[in-house]
């Protein structure tokens, strides 16, 4: 972690002004602690799970969000999912 958080803050916040409105509200999801899951976005949003599935490929592209390596099992489906993160 850098020397400079109150630099590191500013920076997150000028890259979160600058995403487009969809993207912005599916990161402020993963951000939370623990992360989210592809499902518990489009939960937590209200929104169809191939729109929040373009937004992470669109974060994941542009290295704003990983893939943790932990595992969420879907309650609706009984699958695992990927947890991302920050």
């Amino acid at each position: 972690m850098s020397d400079h958080p109150e630099t590191q803050i500013e920076s997150w916040d000028e890259i979160r002004r600058k995403l487009p409105r969809n993207r912005g509200a599916v990161l402020a999801v993963i951000e939370r602690p623990g992360g989210a899951s592809l499902w518990q976005v489009s939960l937590e949003l209200g929104w169809p799970v191939h729109w929040v599935s373009g937004r992470i490929t669109e974060l994941r592209q542009v290295g704003l969000v990983a893939d943790s390596g932990d595992r969420r099992a879907n309650p609706a489906t009984g699958k695992s999912a990927v947890v991302w993160i920050l």
